[in-house]
């Protein structure tokens, strides 16, 4: 087929090169070249289960229509298809294009596509469901078929949809396994929508493209189309009539082959529409049951009530199965809602189970008391037994906690407790009874099931609860600022302790034992103990005091040695001696102290007074004690000067440097002195006086004095080379000789020249006389 193809493509070819070959010879080439390239072929089958009283098992697959003498379907299931594909190309990819009806004369028809076992539940046909084998009776043995794909249908749309999220939500509540299409020798790459049919139109097609590889040249795709049910799209508010298409009289449920697509060309299949009649589809009835699954022996009567998907046509059966160890009976079992009643005079103990079949158009549904599954809830007859619990005797500050019980019933229970008065909930198996006062209680408890009810009585006898004993022990009265242990009664008798204070007084450290301990007031005083006790269950208290004095009227006691003293110096001040206080109450006592200074004249000549005295926390004040200490400096310092009091130099600059003379005080230690000095030491014969005077703080004082006398008697000494010198000429003469002098005082004393012309008798005759001298600053 391929060497054809290629052929006739040749001949194209060649056509289209050769311009005198006429043009209308392409159209039928091409076409023969489409019918000679593309030799597939499909046919589709539907699965036929025949009638319910002779069901075919396995389904047969039927190249045809199908009706009531070849199906029997419910809404819900799904009617199974397949396609036989042949003549396919081995790795050529292939989309085959499914169309099915989703309306059909206004009624809902095929919802969406499914996998091909869909027959379930079948119990209303009185047999199992069939098998569907989509390999049965296939162009090529079940060997054949090697390999097996499943690809999951996408979910259908519900835009538009008259009743909200179908037909999406009866898709997506499907098992996973339920939602694939099924491909044998087909490797299923991708299933799209090409359209989807309104929701709303009086008739619509949905379009589906299945893509997939052929593995070998027969293959067979298998699927489900999902039959519209009244369980999904209600019926017509107005005519009462279901909205699903089983309701129409004639073929409304349409699948069918539309094309090939072939490398993207469309391809013709043929006619392959398939449609299944009304007639093999049917809407089962149901029903459930509701009514009591408990009640007293004292019930005169039991209602129950059936619920149906709908009462035109339909039967009901209603019967009691198993043990009737209840003594039951029906009073009419072909009513929708019955009621049981006692075969004698009462229901006994014991129990039954009820029964319903409704059977409409041949087909049935069994239905128990709020279950499918037989035998369904079991009804028990019984009836009930309170126990109100035992009699109690209490204190009037107790708590009686009640409890009542109840045997048999469903063990769902009310209790009602008469009377109310101090119980903390009187509709509780278990109130609390707190009592207003002494004296005997009685209370009457009701236990109900809502079908049975009992009584019982309880006696509650209440008592006076007894005090806890109170009392006080320790000191009194107490020193201020002392610490006092406090005792109360023995623990024994006593279940808890709150002790406080109130006035001069403070809790030092816990305050809940026997014993508490009180810090006194700083001060005189009184304060007053509480202690609040409890009896050992904490249920009664009682309060007790204790006044406490705090006061002392005994002044203190000072002790130690004090003498006056007579010192020269500050520095020379004895320490303060130390001083003793006792008394009766010590918290609190210091002693004090005080010093005053008087006659001071200066920092070491006064008068010091020192008093020492005690004063108690209640204001007793002790005795005086004093000592007065008398300063009187007198000395003068002492100096030391190791130098020449008397200094001869010849200058100025030998006068030496001022020495530096120390004095110390018997007070003061070190001394700085007041350091003077007259004379400038300028002239050539005068005196230079140094003044050391060292004085203490308080004006004593002494001094030491250096006198220096300048006197410069010595001349200044000239040097330098000046001979006497004989020329011929007054040019010859030589310049003057360069004559310096040195003194002991100046430094650069002043040279001082002369020259002299003598005995001239002409310009080249004479006598020149030079003179140097020098002199200093004394002359």
């Amino acid at each position: 087929m391929s060497a054809v193809r290629l052929h006739l493509c040749g001949i194209l070819r060649a056509i289209l090169r050769r311009s005198p070959v006429p043009i209308l010879l392409i159209p039928p080439l091409l076409l023969l070249l489409q019918l000679t390239a593309y030799a597939q072929s499909a046919n589709l089958d539907q699965g036929s289960n025949d009638k319910a009283t002779t069901p075919l098992n396995p389904v047969s697959w039927v190249n045809g229509n199908l009706n009531a003498n070849m199906a029997h379907f419910l809404e819900g299931y799904s009617v199974p298809y397949r396609a036989v594909l042949e003549g396919l190309v081995v790795n050529q990819t292939y989309t085959l294009v499914i169309g099915f009806d989703v309306r059909n004369s206004s009624k809902h028809a095929l919802d969406y596509l499914t996998h091909f076992q869909r027959l379930s539940p079948h119990n209303v046909f009185s047999h199992g469901q069939e098998t569907v084998n989509p390999l049965l009776n296939a162009p090529q043995p079940a060997s054949y078929f090697t390999t097996t794909d499943v690809f999951t249908m996408p979910a259908p749309s519900s835009t538009g949809s008259p009743v909200a999220g179908q037909p999406a939500t009866s898709f997506n509540a499907l098992p996973a396994g339920e939602k694939q299409m099924t491909g044998y020798n087909a490797d299923i790459t991708n299933i799209t929508y090409a359209s989807q049919g309104s929701l709303s139109a009086a008739n619509s097609e949905t379009v589906v493209n299945i893509t997939f590889t052929a593995l070998k040249s027969t293959a067979i795709l298998a699927w489900g189309a999902h039959i519209a049910s009244i369980v999904d799209w209600g019926k017509d508010p107005v005519t009462g009539e279901p909205n699903s298409a089983s309701a129409i009289n004639g073929s409304p449920y349409h699948v069918r082959l539309k094309k090939w697509i072939i490398n993207g060309a469309d391809v013709n299949i043929g006619n392959q529409d398939r449609s299944l009649k009304t007639d093999a589809v049917f809407i089962p009835p149901s029903c459930s049951v509701a009514g009591p699954a408990n009640a007293c022996v004292q019930t005169a009567k039991l209602t129950y009530t059936a619920t149906v998907d709908d009462a035109n046509g339909l039967t009901y059966a209603w019967s009691i199965i198993g043990a009737n160890t209840a003594n039951a009976k029906i009073v009419n079992s072909t009513l929708g809602t019955i009621d049981v009643v006692p075969i004698g005079a009462s229901f006994t103990f014991g129990s039954f189970n009820l029964r319903l079949i409704v059977t409409r158009e041949g087909m049935k549904d069994t239905c128990y008391l709020t279950s499918h599954d037989n035998p369904g809830t079991t009804i028990n007859i019984y009836n009930v037994d309170v126990n109100a619990g035992s009699d109690q005797t209490i204190t009037n500050l107790d708590t009686a906690h009640l409890s009542a019980s109840i045997a048999g019933g469903d063990g769902t229970y009310t209790f009602t407790w008469t009377p109310v008065t101090g119980l903390s909930n009187p509709n509780v198996g278990n109130p609390d009874f707190i009592p207003p006062s002494t004296g005997v209680f009685q209370f009457i408890v009701k236990g109900d099931d809502g079908n049975c009810q009992d009584l019982d009585t309880v006696v509650i006898t209440v008592n006076e609860h007894a005090k806890p004993p109170c009392g006080i022990t320790g000191p009194g009265p107490v020193c201020p600022g002392s610490q006092n242990e406090y005792t109360g009664p023995a623990p024994a008798s006593v279940g808890s302790y709150l002790w406080s204070v109130t006035g001069d007084g403070t809790v030092s450290g816990v305050n809940n034992t026997q014993k508490v301990l009180i810090n006194a007031a700083n001060k005189c005083g009184t304060y007053q103990l509480r202690l609040i006790v409890s009896t050992p269950d904490g249920k009664r208290k009682d309060t007790c005091y204790l006044g406490v004095q705090v006061k002392d009227t005994i002044k203190p006691v000072l002790s130690g040695q004090i003498s006056n003293a007579n010192v020269a110096c500050t520095n020379n001040i004895p320490a303060a001696p130390v001083i003793g206080v006792t008394d009766n109450c010590t918290a609190g006592l210091n002693v004090q102290t005080s010093t005053i200074v008087s006659d001071s004249t200066c920092v070491n000549k006064y008068k010091l007074t020192r008093k020492w005295w005690a004063t108690d926390l209640c204001g007793n004040t002790s005795d005086t004690l004093k000592q007065v200490i008398t300063v009187n400096d007198d000395v003068k310092p002492v100096i030391t000067a190791s130098f020449d009091k008397t200094v001869n130099v010849q200058c100025l600059k030998d006068v030496p440097a001022a020495p530096n003379p120390t004095a110390t005080d018997n007070c003061n230690g070190n001394v700085t002195p007041v350091y003077s000095v007259t004379g400038s030491g300028s002239a050539c014969d005068s005196t230079i006086t140094r003044k050391w005077v060292f004085a203490d703080a308080c004006g004593n004082s002494d001094s030491v004095s250096q006198v220096i006398h300048i006197k410069d008697d010595i001349k200044p000494a000239l040097s330098g080379s000046a001979g006497n010198v004989n020329v011929t000429c007054s040019k010859d003469i030589p310049a003057a000789a360069n004559i310096s002098a040195t003194d002991n005082c100046d430094v650069t004393p002043g040279v001082h020249f002369s020259q002299e012309t003598i005995d001239s008798t002409c310009i080249n005759n004479f006598k020149v006389i030079r003179k140097w001298w020098a002199k200093d600053a004394c002359g």
